[in-house]
């Protein structure tokens, strides 16, 4: 049977949940095309502000660092950090003038273009909201979430997402303008992310996209120096865990479908954010590192998977492990585990031994022995190069 890859957001279908999220690399028809081309289900256009502070891309900088913050050069691992420091995003009519192009080559090949606002000034949200409606466009995403804020004078990007009351203000003032679906792009910068989901969706927003990046700081030790010259955007695989939080507290918490973002470079990643709670998933870096091929790569990987677990459709994995969480407040009912020795697959390399701080693992003879002080933490786990020779076992009723 054929795997069904579509979702259906707010009335507007994809073919497929992979999204390429508004970055440096869907700037211009050209680089557009060739990502429309990729079979992805739907692009998030380069955002569009009337802020020319932030429309320059002669000071872009880009860093990628390994697992240990050293400078990525020849091969990229497959846990990095994408930092940059970019903000070049485009004109209200540089970006028309490409539009209908791009909207007849995302119509042949099945491809949802959604436009991207990140604006200053308040009625230039409304102004240019109102122009992609205007000339076709089906769906906007709202970026409050963008951290290159402090390049210019006006309030825009996450200095709104931060402040539930201006968040509320502003999809209020978009949703009056507009009749096409709002999606609106978070920052995890925000003291209280819940706080601004539930303002946006009191304010009429349709989906959300969470999350944009952090600002960060990364230095260059040799050369006594910040990476970029300066602070930058830190995103990347090692940021997912933070991203998913936010999604599986969303998805548990409020109706709005989500976008999830920041994060997500190979095929299982795209089911962890499904699985968080998203019903799509945009990426950046990993186009920018790879190429538009990553696309017919992580569809292949998708579809097998859900072939191999039994799923009949991608849109079956949202919220799946989000709906599984035990709620932190809750974590006293877990239930109560110790772990065992497989004695016909341990080795007896004593590695467990130094990995349990609850004096558990013993060596008695020439045998593993694990006692009652064993916590069930499973942190031996990762010590032990025999796969299968550990494993948790429940020992009795959850604790309290």
């Amino acid at each position: 049977m054929e795997t069904d890859f579509r979702v259906t957001i707010a009335g507007v279908t994809f073919k497929n949940p992979l999204l390429a999220a508004s970055a440096n690399h869907v700037r211009g028809l050209e680089n557009t095309a060739r990502i429309i081309r990729s079979g992805v289900g739907g692009i998030v256009c380069k955002s569009v502000t009337e802020l020319a502070g932030m429309r320059g891309s002669n000071r872009a900088r880009f860093a990628i660092l390994d697992e240990y913050h050293r400078p990525c050069r020849g091969t990229i691992p497959r846990m990095y950090t994408f930092y940059s420091r970019t903000g070049s995003m485009e004109a209200p009519e540089a970006w028309l003038k490409d539009l209908p192009a791009k909207l007849k080559l995302a119509e042949a090949h099945q491809v949802v273009l959604i436009g991207s606002i990140a604006a200053g000034r308040p009625e230039s949200w409304v102004d240019i909201a109102r122009m992609m409606e205007r000339n076709g466009v089906p769906m906007i995403e709202l970026n409050i979430g963008c951290p290159h804020y402090g390049r210019v004078e006006e309030r825009m990007g996450a200095l709104i997402g931060q402040d539930p009351a201006a968040c509320k203000e502003l999809v209020g003032a978009v949703r009056s303008a507009v009749k096409i679906p709002l999606i609106v792009k978070l920052t995890p910068q925000a003291m209280d992310l819940i706080a601004i989901v539930k303002a946006v969706q009191e304010a009429g927003a349709d989906a959300l996209t969470m999350t944009n990046r952090y600002m960060g700081f990364a230095v260059d030790i040799e050369n006594a120096c910040p990476h970029t010259g300066s602070w930058a955007a830190v995103g990347g695989p090692w940021v997912k865990p933070l991203a998913l939080r936010w999604i599986a507290e969303s998805y548990r918490n409020f109706p709005l479908p989500i976008f999830g973002s920041n994060g997500a470079a190979e095929w299982s990643d795209v089911i962890e954010f499904m699985m968080a709670g998203a019903s799509l998933v945009q990426m950046a870096g990993a186009f920018m590192l790879r190429g538009p091929e990553l696309i017919p790569e992580i569809l292949t990987g998708m579809d097998a998977f859900l072939k191999r677990k039994g799923y009949r459709s991608a849109a079956e994995l949202t919220g799946v492990a989000a709906r599984a969480a035990i709620p932190y407040n809750q974590l006293h009912l877990t239930p109560v585990q110790r772990m065992r020795v497989v004695e016909a697959v341990c080795i007896q390399c004593g590695r467990c031994m130094d990995a349990c701080y609850y004096g558990a693992v013993k060596r008695q003879g020439d045998t593993i022995t694990i006692g009652q002080e064993c916590m069930g933490c499973e942190l031996c786990l990762a010590f032990c190069p025999v796969p299968g020779a550990l494993e948790p076992e429940p020992v009795g009723e959850p604790a309290g």
